[in-house]
C-alpha cells in the first residue's frame, strides 16, 4: 500500500499533519489556537472546538473530503467534567447525522495552555 505524507511539521516537530494510506487519512491532533491570531479560545472549551472543527474543515477540503468521510475521532479534554458537554455542543454541528466513532479522555495538561487536542481519520469512499 502507497503512503503519502502532508504537511510535514519538521525539523520543529517531528510529526506530519496527515498521512495517506490508500484511501485512509490519519490526521494529527489539532490545538484550538486561533487560525488568525494564534491565541487559545476564548470561553475556552466551546471555542477551541470550534477552531479545530474549522481547521479539520480546511484540511479534508484540501484532500477532497468532509466531514462526512471522518470514520473517527479522539478528543483530549484537561477538563473532562466541565468541558463535555460544551464539546458535545460543538461536535454535534459538524457531525449531526451517523457521527464517526469517538473517544473521549480526560487528560492533565496539553501543549501551550490549550484545553482541547483532537485527531481525526478519515476514509475516501468516493
Amino acid at each position: 500500500m502507497d503512503r503519502e505524507t502532508f504537511g510535514s511539521m519538521a525539523p520543529r516537530f517531528p510529526l506530519s499533519s496527515v498521512i495517506r494510506t490508500g484511501d485512509i487519512f490519519w490526521m494529527s491532533g489539532k490545538l484550538g489556537a486561533n487560525a488568525e491570531t494564534r491565541t487559545m479560545g476564548v470561553g475556552r472549551t466551546a471555542a477551541e472546538v470550534r477552531n479545530i472543527m474549522e481547521s479539520f474543515g480546511d484540511q479534508l477540503a484540501e484532500h477532497g473530503l468532509g466531514f462526512e468521510d471522518v470514520v473517527s475521532v479522539t478528543v483530549y479534554l484537561t477538563d473532562l467534567e466541565g468541558g463535555y458537554q460544551e464539546l458535545n455542543q460543538v461536535y454535534a454541528e459538524y457531525f449531526p447525522t451517523n457521527p464517526p466513532t469517538r473517544a473521549a479522555l480526560g487528560i492533565s495538561d496539553l501543549v501551550g495552555d490549550a484545553v482541547v487536542e483532537i485527531s481525526m481519520t478519515a476514509v475516501r469512499t468516493r
